[in-house]
């Protein structure tokens, strides 16, 4: 039981890992290199409204987002792992200096809170589901119309 219990561990530990190196290496650091040793060319991302069905539909993503917040990073607050699925609760912070989903640059930072579920199989990230307050976006980066006076 023992032997099996420590296998267990050390899988999840490993998908942990590997989450925390996308993070660190794509996410944050836009390193394509990196996004390609772990994330799955047929990957399935879904960031709703968007469903993204391919690596490289998220890296040319990816890349409109890392010019509009050069500075952008997420921090990882919360890591659970279990079977083949690690879940992580980040917070993003960052200053819009470039045109964002058709939007030109305001100068405004934010910080948003959110959830990604990773599914790995293969020593990959197969599949990626995000829940963020895009609201908490909107209404920080001025995109929302002023709340009329009471």
């Amino acid at each position: 039981m023992v032997s099996c219990a420590t296998t267990n561990e050390t899988a999840l530990q490993r998908n942990k890992d590997l989450v925390r190196r996308y993070f660190d290496g794509w996410v944050n650091g836009g390193d394509p290199a990196v996004a390609n040793e772990l994330i799955a060319t047929n990957l399935v991302l879904r960031n709703p409204p968007a469903v993204m069905k391919s690596l490289d539909e998220y890296k040319a993503r990816m890349a409109v987002f890392h010019k509009a917040f050069p500075d952008g990073r997420y921090f990882i607050d919360d890591e659970i792992a279990e079977a083949d699925e690690v879940v992580v609760r980040w917070t993003l912070r960052g200053t819009q200096s470039g045109q964002f989903q058709d939007r030109p640059a305001t100068g405004k930072q934010m910080e948003v809170t959110g959830v990604s579920i990773f599914r790995i199989a293969g020593g990959k990230i197969q599949e990626i589901t995000v829940n963020m307050d895009r609201l908490g976006m909107m209404e920080q980066l001025g995109w929302l119309p002023a709340a009329p006076p009471k």
